[in-house]
């Protein structure tokens, strides 16, 4: 059933000296907490700047996001009744912040992105149909963990609600101009993420030694360079560096070398 409330409606190389193995990405999967069928005891929450009301819910992820995918419906409302807009608002802002200690912290993201040809869905309340909203984050978003908020721009009278979820915490947030607090139902979404794949590596003798350079990896703060003289055991070669490329200058006085390279996550 819809709940109505103060006019808001809860409606991851090894090589040798002269051999280098190259590893592929593996393939992109996602993160979701879906949203409740129609069938279900739903929830949608007016999320929309025209009301002053911002929602976020809390999320992790295995790699880089470069999607997020929404369920949500766009309602006009007078005092007695919800209605179906027959237009969406022209954009959505779209806001990430980091998680500190539970609560949405530092913001990591702030832009409008432009409303893309929404997917319709299942109905809900007989009158309301679903609107599958996909967000596009380019460069991809380099975090494992925070909290993602989303609120209509537009029209005054058609209204951004964002429908509840199964397979969360239990708990989102809500900011109505005077700061966070705990609502008690999940928020739907669905991350499209790419596990990291190690960094592809290459290497070039010189009379220096050997130059090992790697790609970079989205949302990395560093890298770290291991070498191993017998394929098995590794040491690290110096300290974590923000670069994408190391001199070993033993390499020349070695008769193999494999290297390792990490990109580290924040």
């Amino acid at each position: 059933m819809a709940h109505l409330s103060s006019g808001v409606l809860f409606l991851n190389s090894r090589l040798r000296t002269f051999a280098i193995l190259i590893m592929l990405p593996l393939a992109a999967v996602a993160q979701c907490q879906s949203v409740l069928p129609p069938t279900s005891e739903w929830v949608f929450g007016t999320t929309d700047e025209a009301r002053g009301y911002l929602r976020a819910e809390r999320f992790q992820a295995e790699g880089p996001v470069y999607s997020i995918q929404l369920g949500l419906l766009q309602m006009a409302h007078d005092p007695d009744l919800w209605q179906p807009c027959l237009e969406f608002p022209q954009q959505v802002h779209v806001q990430i912040f980091a998680d500190n200690e539970g609560w949405p912290g530092a913001l990591l993201l702030d832009e409008y992105q432009n409303l893309p040809v929404l997917q319709p869905g299942p109905t809900y309340g007989d009158v309301a149909p679903l609107a599958l909203l996909t967000i596009e984050l380019d460069p991809a978003l380099g975090l494992r963990a925070g909290w993602l908020a989303v609120a209509g721009r537009g029209d005054p009278d058609c209204l951004l609600l964002w429908g509840s979820a199964s397979g969360g915490d239990g708990i989102s947030c809500l900011d109505r101009g005077e700061g966070w607090e705990l609502v008690d139902y999940d928020l739907n979404f669905c991350l499209g993420w790419q596990p990291l794949a190690p960094p592809l590596l290459s290497l070039v003798m010189t009379a220096s030694g050997a130059m090992l350079s790697w790609t970079e990896v989205v949302g990395a703060t560093g890298y770290q360079v291991w070498r191993s003289l017998d394929g098995w055991s590794y040491q690290a070669l110096g300290a974590p560096q923000t670069s994408t490329f190391l001199l070993d200058s033993d390499a020349n006085q070695l008769e193999k070398a494999n290297y390792r390279v990490r990109a580290i996550l924040p």
